[in-house]
């Protein structure tokens, strides 16, 4: 099952010291099946999903070769809050790829990495145009957390189907001068040495940094919250309390996080 380890031998070389167990395939329908299968400390990376999924059974979109889709298992009985799981890993991608686009000789790659943010709960975006960079999706089987990422690395912009056209971003076309080659293995590198640091933060820590990436507070959004749709603008967001958002009356709604979801391509 282990096609294409070429392409990521760093990463099986980076996770032999923890004794975590990679698995790299070709093409899966999706790399949280197999994770799920695998027990925990298992890192699975697929070249290619034919069937990736996000958050609320949304589809999640991969065009051959071009992205990449890493799934690893937790035991679940060491993960004391799943909304700190959560905001932590969606800290940890943005994270990930801040990483990838810094380079000191180059302050034009710098500053585009200083350009990505988090749009809550926990999606990676571009803040210009809030473009989506990744996306996480965790699920819990029994005593296992399966956590997903997805991030788009080597999309160019005729890739992109309709739909997701001026919506989506890759990392090259962010900055086109990263290596095609090595990209999509420093990436998974950069996001697991990550996602340790980041859960090895305090509750609070993982709170506040995510905070000062945040991408929400002062625009206008709409929620889905307890079979009611709530439209304003964006007060605050507390990533593991709350949402507050003003809605056109002036009246302050305060939403909870864990039971509240974003509706996307809408705004009123």
């Amino acid at each position: 099952m282990n096609a294409g380890v070429d392409e990521f031998a760093p990463v099986l070389k980076m996770a032999e010291p923890s004794g975590r167990r990679v698995v790299v395939v070709d093409q899966c329908a999706s790399t949280q099946d197999i994770a799920r299968e695998s027990g925990t400390g298992a890192i699975v990376i697929a070249r290619r999903q034919t069937a990736g999924r996000g958050r609320l059974g949304r589809a999640w979109s991969d065009t051959a070769g071009a992205g990449l889709a890493l799934s690893l298992t937790l035991d679940a009985t060491l993960v004391r809050d799943p909304g700190v799981l959560s905001i932590g890993v969606g800290l940890a991608a943005c994270e990930a790829c801040e990483q990838v686009l810094i380079d000191p000789q180059n302050s034009a790659t710098t500053r585009a990495s200083t350009a990505l943010g988090v749009r809550w709960p926990n999606d990676v975006v571009e803040r210009t145009h809030g473009r989506k960079l990744a996306g996480v999706l965790i699920e819990r089987f029994n005593d296992v957390f399966v956590v997903g990422v997805g991030i788009n690395c080597l999309h160019r912009a005729g890739d992109w189907p309709d739909a997701l056209r001026g919506r989506a971003v890759s990392l090259v076309e962010l900055e086109p001068s990263l290596d095609r080659n090595s990209l999509r293995a420093l990436v998974a590198i950069e996001l697991l040495r990550a996602i340790d640091r980041v859960l090895a933060m305090s509750p609070d820590r993982i709170a506040r940094d995510w905070s000062a990436r945040d991408t929400l507070v002062g625009t206008r959004r709409a929620f889905e919250h307890a079979g009611r749709r709530t439209a304003g603008t964006v007060v605050s967001v507390d990533p593991l309390s709350h949402l507050i958002v003003r809605d056109d009356a002036g009246t302050l709604h305060r939403l909870a996080a864990l039971t509240t979801s974003m509706v996307h391509d809408a705004v009123g």
